[in-house]
């Protein structure tokens, strides 16, 4: 098939090359031109553009299997055996293991390397392959109205009519505005900071080769990674700032202002408490590049027609877990190996890179908002016990070596996929069950996700339920789809808290690390257990004191569950009975013996005063009478 990409950033290329192998012809098309196409096999050279990119075990499979590997390792830093996670001071808070203990020496550690050396590698093999590269042409509509092929318009006047297009053109994806809807927009996170590229100097006494230093009271956070044997790359953000820029190019600051901007940088960094190696690094930047924090829209499907979406155009999210680059390999990865196996069925194969993409890009987005939640507590408890929850979601990650099953093997998931069985994904499922959940330690649960109905925080769900509940005067609509999850995920969290249990050895020195954190868990269990139940209650007291008024009004009836309406039922019984053997029949008059009197049933005040919370700016509101 013919299949247009549009998008030469981190993923179209490396889906190019691997359409090619599976015999598909493959053509990249990109609105930037950076520097110029250079022939003879020297491909589209990109420049020094962006910061660096962590590799993890899943992207560095599907390098090995496009014959990049190598050649990537040997520009790249190749000897990280931890990720740190360090207060801004540099003191450890934990640390993730790295290593593939089981896996072949060639995967065994992740690989920093800086973006500008990875895509000249990926591109100049581009090129290698034959594999048409236009630049300079930016895609203004995308014609799905013919059932066998799609044509993608250009504002220069051009047409490119295909079988697929492939949508990799990033956060601020016109592709995905333009098939998916002109309202998904990327949303400004809030936060803003600086990426740069500095030199290694051993003088700077540190070691630690991947870290994120985090200052949760002032809302600041510095990364610091070891790409090459002689090159770091840096970046800083903060929250609060201003929206100062739209769009996915990169602009590097002037060299005539550098020096000034990375003194002030550095001086920043130092007023901030970080380690004096870590001042000194950014300090010696040879780049810098302004840097603003998106976050884009949630989808239910990554396909629609003849389009698929890969990489941060169909999930972008916040860097909090630095795995932009790794996700959009997966894409990659997943959408090509599916294509191989239904070379002229492109239905069947974008359902394959659905069932194992979208739930996988769903569950990583709710981490990385739910880690970067965890890092910025509100208070000095939520703080503590933010870092006990991450303490014991390292134990477990390292004990289990989990940094080896996060991304799982696109080749075995996708045959699995197809025929029907178990996926190796649901080992990531179950880790991600244990520690993506809602947190008892998160400070902000409202929902994130904009576009897809059950991505909300339920248990955020059912605390509004309860606290509206008890506010009203009459009884509220049952949020039954949120508390059957909730009781769902309880039922699995159980599971995965006995699993645990299970797997304690009495002669591990982690066996105590693991108690603990199977305790944290039950603890949060018996919270979400709390909400649950107290919103029930609630809803009970209402129903006990107005039984007759609820089964009287078909309004009331309909905002029961079952089992409610069945309890309010045999209340009303269990009372009438009641009434009528202590009183009723043998000291009032028949015509007084009713229980569904007007007066005697009473119907909820409706004019009694609520309170409400306006969460934004509505302007003046006259409220009806």
């Amino acid at each position: 098939m013919k299949i247009l990409i549009i998008g030469a950033g981190v993923a179209g290329p490396v889906i190019a090359l691997a359409l090619k192998r599976c015999g598909h012809e493959p053509i990249i098309v990109d609105k930037f031109n950076p520097t110029s196409f250079v022939s003879e096999g020297e491909g589209v050279d990109f420049g020094h553009i962006g910061g660096g990119f962590s590799l993890l075990h899943s992207s560095l499979r599907f390098l090995n299997d496009l014959d990049l590997l190598e050649e990537t390792r040997a520009v790249a830093f190749n000897r990280s055996e931890k990720f740190s996670f360090l207060r801004m001071d540099g003191s450890v808070i934990y640390e993730w293991d790295a290593t593939d203990r089981k896996g072949p020496e060639n995967l065994k550690y992740t690989a920093q390397i800086l973006r500008s050396k990875l895509h000249t590698i990926v591109m100049r093999r581009v090129a290698k392959e034959n594999i048409r590269v236009f630049v300079n042409k930016t895609v203004d509509t995308v014609d799905l109205s013919n059932p066998n092929q799609v044509v993608a318009h250009f504002k220069d006047g051009t047409t490119i009519a295909a079988d697929l297009l492939i949508g990799s053109d990033g956060m601020h994806s016109q592709v995905r505005r333009l098939t998916f809807g002109t309202d998904l927009k990327a949303k400004f996170d809030g936060m803003i900071g600086y990426i740069g590229v500095s030199t290694y100097d051993k003088a700077d006494n540190w070691d630690k080769p991947v870290c994120f230093l985090t200052a949760a009271k002032i809302k600041k956070r510095l990364v610091v990674v070891r790409v090459s044997e002689t090159e770091m790359f840096w970046e800083i953000t903060e929250y609060g700032g201003s929206e100062r820029e739209n769009g996915d190019d990169w602009r590097s600051t002037a060299s005539d202002v550098l020096p000034g901007e990375v003194s002030r940088l550095a001086e920043l960094v130092q007023s901030w408490g970080a380690p004096q190696g870590v001042v000194n690094i950014i300090a010696r930047s040879t780049r810098l590049t302004p840097l603003i924090i998106y976050d884009a829209p949630t989808l239910k499907s990554f396909t629609k027609g003849r389009v698929a979406l890969i990489g941060d155009a169909a999930h972008g999210m916040p860097p909090h877990l630095g795995q932009g680059l790794t996700m959009a390999y997966e894409d990659a990865a997943v959408l090509s190996e599916s294509l191989a196996n239904f070379p002229n069925d492109h239905i069947r194969a974008f359902e394959i890179y659905n069932k194992l993409r979208v739930p996988q890009a769903h569950a990583m987005s709710d981490r990385t908002h739910s880690f970067g939640e965890q890092n910025f507590p509100q208070t000095t408890v939520a703080r503590v016990f933010g870092e006990v929850s991450l303490k014991g979601m390292a134990v477990v990650f390292n004990w289990l070596n989990l940094i080896t099953v996060l991304g799982g093997h696109y080749k075995e998931d996708v045959k699995k996929a197809i025929a029907g069985g178990k996926l190796r994904i649901s080992q990531t499922e179950q880790f991600r069950n244990m520690f993506s959940s809602p947190s008892m330690f998160s400070q902000n649960q409202t929902p994130h996700t904009d576009n897809i109905d059950d991505g909300d925080d339920d248990v955020a769900t059912i605390t509004r339920a309860w606290i509206n509940e008890r506010s009203a005067p009459d009884i509220l609509p049952f949020e039954g789809a949120a508390i059957a999850r909730l009781r769902e995920m309880l039922e699995v969290q159980g599971d995965n808290v006995d699993a645990l249990h299970d797997q304690f050895d009495a002669e591990s020195a982690a066996t105590n690390d693991l108690h603990f954190v199977r305790s944290v868990y039950l603890l949060e269990m018996e919270r979400v257990k709390f909400v649950i139940q107290s919103y029930l209650r609630a809803r009970l007291f209402k129903i006990e004191q107005k039984t007759m008024a609820i089964l009287k009004s078909v309004e009331y009836r309909s905002r029961l569950s079952a089992d409610e309406l069945a309890y309010a039922e045999r209340f009303n019984d269990i009372v009438n009975q009641s009434y009528q053997k202590a009183f009723l029949s043998d000291s009032l008059p028949i015509s007084m013996q009713k229980l569904d009197d007007p007066i005697t049933v009473g119907t909820p005040d409706l004019n009694q005063a609520v309170f409400a919370k306006v969460k934004e700016d509505t302007g003046d509101l006259l409220l009806p009478k």
